[in-house]
């Protein structure tokens, strides 16, 4: 079997952080390399070697911060080598010499023993890493989430903290194992005119941009953007209830379809066209599966806003009317008065003929 080509799951200073030595405080330097009576009694049968008591020290102190094995020189780690020498051995001189790998290895068992840890072995310790391994991809393919239950796994069994790259190879090679499950599953299933609509959603200039572009609430919607959601909805449509089907039988977590879903969207669709093609469609099978439901639901959303809205803008304009049209009538019935009026005139002779008295009525009603 090739070799797999290890993923990336740490920056530089995570690993640092992890991995390399700590710099101590003088709070920390009076913890840390603190003597037990088991570390006394292990120092004892070192006789008179001053320099082999101060690196067992360091190195103890050292485990206690971070669980892994720490390689150093003294002359790298004065300041600590000092407080040492000065705090349990005031008043004898010693140099910065370089501890034998053999004489080293022999103080790692040594102090492994007395703090009750164990180096990691693989012939015993591999089968139920991988085990536990396999059991957490099937619930979330996020490498970090995998690595932070490796480190679980090592400080249950008390196991000395292996090298990163170590866990980069079993990492790797447990989340390639099921990505290979689910991309046989996806081939066998998945029908050719599923496969080419995916096809055309990633090679069409600007579609799959267009997906991702109303981020926003649907209150936030213009009618261009709501055009836009419809349109997604339209094409994501035409493939959904495969695309639903397929999930089932892959039989994969919400966790990973998340976190495949979320490849698609951080990527760019030049780079989503450079993965391997049941890889990519993995991912596109987990997006639009999630993209679906989430237009549906900001269409839905959008829908309700806008009534709730024109319902507001009608009732606003109801009233409004209303004012309106009570305007006017009062305006019409202060000339009904004057109209009312021409019945109790005492300058209108009764005879007058209604005519002249209606037109009266015109000139004041227009």
């Amino acid at each position: 079997m090739p070799k797999l080509k290890r993923i990336k799951i740490l920056t530089d200073s995570e690993i640092d952080e992890l991995y390399s030595l700590p710099i101590c405080s003088q709070q920390e330097r009076e913890e840390y390399f603190a003597i037990s009576d088991n570390i006394q009694q292990e120092l004892k049968g070192m006789k008179n070697k001053i320099e082999l008591k101060i690196y067992f020290i360091l190195m103890v102190g050292y485990f206690r911060q971070k669980p892994a094995i720490p390689v150093f020189e003294l002359i790298d780690v004065k300041q600590d080598a000092k407080y040492v020498a000065k705090t349990y051995f005031p008043g004898l001189k010693f140099t910065y010499r370089t501890i034998p790998k053999s004489t080293r290895a022999k103080l790692v068992t040594k102090m492994l023993s007395i703090l009750g840890f164990k180096k990691f072995d693989k012939l015993v310790h591999e089968p139920y890493l991988l085990a536990r391994l396999k059991d957490i991809t099937t619930i979330s393919n996020n490498p970090i989430y995998i690595f932070d239950e490796c480190l679980a796994f090592f400080s249950q069994r008390y196991i000395a903290l292996t090298a990163y790259t170590t866990l980069q190879d079993y990492i790797t090679q447990v989340l390639t194992a099921e990505r290979q499950r689910t991309e046989q599953l996806l081939s066998k299933y998945m029908t050719d005119l599923s496969r080419q609509r995916i096809k055309n959603m990633i090679n069409t200039k600007g579609l799959m941009k267009g997906f991702s572009n109303n981020n926003g609430s649907a209150r936030d919607f213009t009618p261009a953007e709501l055009d836009s959601e419809l349109d997604t909805h339209t094409r994501i449509k035409k493939i959904y209830p495969e695309i639903k089907k397929l999930v089932k039988k892959l039989n994969i977590s919400n966790g990973n379809l998340n976190y495949y879903a979320s490849i698609i969207k951080k990527q760019s669709t030049y780079k989503i066209r450079r993965y391997p093609e049941l890889q990519r469609l993995l991912y596109m099978v987990s997006y639009l599966y999630f993209r679906f439901k989430e237009s549906n639901d900001k269409l839905v959303t959008a829908f309700c806003y806008l009534i709730t809205k024109l319902k507001e803008q009608a009732k606003a304009y109801s009233i409004q009317q209303v004012a309106d049209e009570l305007e006017v009538i009062q305006g019409k019935m202060k000339q009904a008065g004057q109209v009312l009026n021409l019945f109790i005139d005492d300058s209108i002779d009764n005879a007058e003929l209604f005519g002249k008295i209606r037109d009266k009525a015109f000139d004041i009603l227009s």
